[in-house]
């Protein structure tokens, strides 16, 4: 009687194994791409790449790594009208995938400067599934960076105010490239939490589907992934004025602009950093195709009618918004615009500046909001995929646009 018991415990124990190994090795890799958007951030963090569907199949193959923050990762009025119980189109990268074919997978990080957006972040996914039994990708063929003036370089001083100047590293050697690129490699398990992940590997870090439950296990207890619409009011402001489709247009205050409040050595280590974190992509990716997309902001799109803008600070401590004269959006926007693309250049990289198309579409409707006007919405994240496909499709890039003729005098 004992034997028996004892035999069928063994069997159930056997079948729950059996059972467990087919849904983690077989069942999960092929519903990835199925799993609803709202859901996506309790995956484990490595496969929440996989669950895009912009690409063929769960694996991705000869494929387009979109690198960046926030704008990589897909924000906008487009993924705020899309239903979070389903996994649909909602930005650039599937725009791509849709007209190239091309898988497309983005390693975008929402808040992330240079050095965590092209410096780690995409080479730590990659070398965290390279390591996997079930999920072994390839190196991508094109690394699609984009950079966004509006708050990028801003980013990667507050990334050195934490992680350099506030971490014990020396400040005279800031531009030593070997002491930096040190600085980089000791600090990068606490600029993404994946390469923590990766510095601690187990093979039993392989059985994805135990984690994934336990996350789906804690939403039912209340905890909430689906995207919400920014708490902002967005509603016409004061100062801010467009000209759109022959009319005048009251924009939002506060919007994000080309980073005017920097002075001339805060945007030079700003860039500096940009540079450090291009050079580590390519050290780790040599053969890959890099192209470099120049994001403009908000102000810098439209045609601007007002004497003076309202933009969104970061970093000056005494007020959110900061008013400056309309003509400087133009001109930091060129300066700005110039150096990335001799960093990018520098750095064996394509380069695109979108500002032409942008504007060009801006001067008919608005390409944000109306929701979050810190992103471009569909019709924006259309005219910016027209402006990449050529590059993809091996064509040159395009240079810096023209300064702009100064917004005349109300």
């Amino acid at each position: 009687m004992r034997k028996t018991v004892l035999q069928n415990i063994a069997l159930a124990l056997s079948s729950f194994a059996v059972t467990w190994l087919l849904l983690e090795l077989v069942v999960l890799p092929l519903a990835l791409p199925l799993l609803p958007l709202r859901i996506h951030a309790g995956l484990p963090r490595a496969l929440r790449p996989l669950a895009q569907t912009s690409k063929s199949s769960t694996l991705p193959e000869r494929y387009v790594a979109l690198l960046g923050d926030s704008y990589a990762q897909g924000a906008g009025d487009w993924l705020l009208e899309v239903d979070g119980l389903r996994n649909p189109p909602f930005h650039s990268a599937h725009l791509i995938h849709d007209r190239t074919r091309r898988d497309v997978v983005s390693f975008g990080a929402s808040g992330a400067g240079s050095l965590r957006a092209t410096g780690t972040e995409p080479q730590t996914f990659v070398d965290y599934l390279q390591r996997t039994w079930r999920y072994r990708v390839d190196d991508p063929e094109w690394l699609l960076v984009y950079f966004y003036e509006g708050n990028d370089l801003q980013d990667n001083l507050r990334d050195l105010d934490h992680t350099y100047f506030g971490g014990g590293f020396d400040p005279a050697r800031v531009f030593d490239g070997d002491y930096f690129r040190a600085f980089v490699q000791a600090t990068a398990a606490r600029r993404t939490p994946l390469a923590e992940e990766l510095a601690s590997w187990h093979w039993t870090d392989n059985l994805f589907l135990a984690r994934f439950v336990g996350r789906v296990v804690a939403a039912a207890a209340g905890r909430a992934w689906q995207a919400a619409a920014p708490a902002r009011d967005w509603s016409p402001g004061r100062v801010n004025r467009a000209e759109i489709a022959g009319a005048a247009v009251a924009l939002p205050d506060g919007l994000q602009g080309p980073p005017l409040e920097l002075d001339a050595d805060e945007l030079e280590l700003a860039l500096w950093a940009n540079a450090q974190g291009l050079a580590l992509l390519r050290r780790r990716f040599p053969e890959a195709h890099v192209l470099v997309v120049y994001v403009p902001s908000p102000l810098a799109v439209y045609a601007l009618r007002s004497p003076a803008v309202s933009v969104e600070t970061q970093r000056v401590e005494s007020a959110a918004f900061a008013e400056f004269p309309s003509e400087a959006v133009g001109e930091q926007s060129d300066r700005v615009c110039r150096k990335i693309e001799a960093i990018s250049r520098g750095g064996q990289a394509e380069f695109v500046d979108a500002r032409s198309a942008l504007r060009a579409a801006a001067a008919s409707e608005p390409l944000h909001g109306p929701r979050d006007w810190k992103h471009l919405n569909r019709r924006g994240q259309g005219v910016l995929v027209d402006a990449i496909l050529p590059v993809l499709a091996g064509g040159g890039g395009v240079p810096c646009a023209l300064p702009r003729t100064p917004p005349p005098a109300p």
